[in-house]
């Protein structure tokens, strides 16, 4: 694994140089095939409970989104007759609107940076393959 981890931040450079490579393959129409990614969602505004309508792809294209902090979590692999415990590390995609009702800032977490990244390497397949 990598030196990132020790620290549970990743280095802010790469993540920075990451976000321009996700703008550029969504711009390029790499996650376009991506049902997570292109459908649309609900986003709940917590202080006036005001719903609205996105989805995140747009976010991916245009860049605003912001990448948090690299941690490392705890998942089960249910792989195999026995499930355990393993780890994982998780950098979070993080998109920030505005309430249109009442002006709160409303963020969601909808994928990590390691998801977008599985989409990105993996070999080129049929458009109608999923991860």
């Amino acid at each position: 694994m990598s030196e990132h981890q020790n620290s549970g931040q990743g280095n802010e450079e790469d993540l920075s140089r990451f976000k321009e490579i996700i703008v550029e393959k969504a711009q390029k129409g790499i996650f376009n095939n991506n049902p997570l990614l292109s459908t649309t969602h609900v986003v709940t505004c917590q202080k006036c409970r005001h719903r609205q309508h996105i989805v995140y792809l747009d976010y991916l294209i245009s860049g605003e989104f912001e990448l948090g902090k690299t941690e490392q979590v705890e998942i089960l692999d249910t792989q195999g007759p026995i499930g355990f415990l393993d780890t994982e590390k998780i950098t979070p995609i993080i998109l920030s609107l505005i309430c249109k009702r009442c002006g709160c800032q409303i963020k969601t977490q909808p994928v990590s940076v390691e998801y977008l990244k599985i989409i990105i390497e993996r070999p080129k397949t049929v458009g109608i393959m999923y991860v």
